[in-house]
């Protein structure tokens, strides 16, 4: 839901139309993509402010264009820690997963702080219970 970093500045090498309207980057211009808001847009994601897992199943995806969920950036310049990040994160999500039951603290409001990279004021707090 939170990317971590908050914008991408990129040169169109090409003229490039945009899929969702009838206007073209200019060869040489510059762009700047907002995952987060990428991410949410209820025109790709129903109810972008809900957690919801199964949006990123197979079915659900089928349809979306591929680059409708970047946390990582895209193309030749993407981050180039990508694959470590996610297998270290895959390894550390399935030990949690593997002892604990997660479940949402309710009474828990992140606050958000925006800057290079998005973090929350007031930290994350879920509840583990051992299994």
């Amino acid at each position: 839901m939170h990317p971590p970093v908050f914008l991408y500045i990129k040169k169109a090498g090409v003229d490039t139309p945009l899929v969702s309207s009838d206007l073209v980057v200019p060869a040489g211009a510059s762009v700047i993509v907002s995952p987060r808001t990428v991410h949410m847009d209820p025109k790709l994601y129903p109810d972008p402010h809900v957690f919801d897992p199964e949006r990123f199943s197979p079915a659900n995806s089928a349809e979306r264009h591929p680059l409708a969920f970047i946390p990582f950036g895209a193309g030749k310049r993407a981050c180039p820690e990508r694959k470590y990040a996610m297998l270290s994160l895959k390894t550390v999500i399935s030990k949690v997963i593997w002892n604990f039951r997660i479940l949402p603290d309710e009474t828990y409001e992140p606050e958000l702080l925006w800057g290079l990279t998005m973090v929350t004021t007031n930290g994350m707090r879920i509840k583990l219970l051992k299994r």
